[in-house]
């Protein structure tokens, strides 16, 4: 025999007035913002005796996010910022580049870029001192080069993955950084 609760019209009375009411409002934090300690906008800035980079997000004309190198020369901890070099990084690029700073591959050299092909950047871990090392070129000036400790390293890396990232939804981190280490592994 099925058993068949009984009719209580106390408790649907009950059941009617608890969905009628309003559900409680909670405030919510924003989703996916991203911030800084100094806002919405920041980048990633080592500095030498000689010379300083700057490493900050950017987008292509066809919006492609990506990212953008700066360097200029200095003494004395001040840098000629108005004759500097800047390289934006393509959307193939931008992978040699993260993948060097993800400490994926050992060295990238990017060659032929701006509207003379005459700017090339080099990114490369350097054994010996546990560093790396870009450096910035363009015909007629003098050659940027910096030297970056292992915690910038990881930093810039990163900051490059969050670009790169915005430009795909589905795409989780882990994801990259593992075709990213398939293809260093067969021979990229």
């Amino acid at each position: 025999m099925d058993y068949v609760p009984a009719y209580n019209d106390d408790y649907a009375n009950y059941c009617e007035q608890q969905d009628s009411q309003p559900l409680p409002q909670f405030a919510q934090a924003p989703i996916n913002q991203k911030t800084a300690p100094r806002g919405d906008y920041y980048s990633i800035k080592v500095f030498s005796k000689r010379s300083a980079i700057e490493v900050k997000k950017d987008q292509t004309k066809k919006h492609f996010n990506t990212i953008r190198i700066e360097g200029a020369i200095g003494q004395n901890r001040q840098y000629d910022w108005r004759n500097k070099i800047t390289i934006q990084l393509t959307k193939n690029d931008i992978l040699s580049f993260m993948a060097v700073f993800l400490m994926i591959k050992p060295n990238v050299e990017l060659k032929n870029y701006g509207e003379n092909n005459d700017k090339m950047l080099t990114a490369k871990y350097q054994d010996k001192t546990n560093n790396f090392f870009i450096s910035l070129t363009q015909s007629g000036k003098k050659m940027v080069g910096v030297p970056i400790g292992m915690v910038d390293a990881i930093q810039i890396g990163q900051y490059c993955l969050e670009q790169y990232l915005n430009n795909f939804d589905n795409i989780q981190s882990d994801t990259v950084v593992n075709h990213l280490q398939r293809a260093a592994n067969i021979g990229w």
